[in-house]
């Protein structure tokens, strides 16, 4: 896990140092962030979740999108799932679990957004894409599929 850890590391310096005031490729670095952050939100910060817990469900939640819009292979939710769930971060939003509705909202603060939904996608692994105007029932479909994770 040390040598996963120290690799990650390195790919974010050399990313962070090649956009250092986060106007383009850096935006990469957010892959599970958007949901991630509403979560955090909608729980209002109380430690419901951690960080990393929030982002891991975020991760799933953006790789349901990938493959919804047919921009990642059939599976990768799957795959991100029993990663994650191996180790130990959630998969699924904790209860009390926020509507859609209430999450949307603070999507659409999200940093990235330009006044529509905006996110990190894969187009497969190791390979993300930032998305703008996506369509709210798009994301309230996956939503409810992440929603039946037991």
């Amino acid at each position: 896990m040390s040598s996963v850890v120290a690799a990650c590391a390195r790919i974010k310096a050399e990313v962070v140092a090649a956009d250092e005031r986060d106007t383009g490729q850096r935006a990469v670095l957010n892959y599970g962030h958007t949901l991630g952050h509403a979560l955090e939100a909608a729980s209002g910060y109380e430690g419901l979740y951690t960080h990393g817990g929030a982002v891991a469900i975020g991760m799933i939640f953006s790789a349901l999108v990938s493959e919804a819009l047919g921009l990642a292979p059939e599976g990768l939710p799957e795959r991100h799932r029993q990663v994650l769930k191996s180790l130990g971060l959630p998969v699924r939003p904790l209860d009390p679990v926020p509507s859609f509705e209430t999450l949307a909202r603070y999507v659409m603060q999200d940093k990235k957004s330009r006044g529509d939904v905006t996110t990190v996608l894969l187009e497969k692994e190791g390979s993300p894409v930032v998305r703008h105007g996506l369509e709210t029932g798009i994301l309230a479909e996956c939503y409810a599929r992440l929603l039946e994770v037991v």
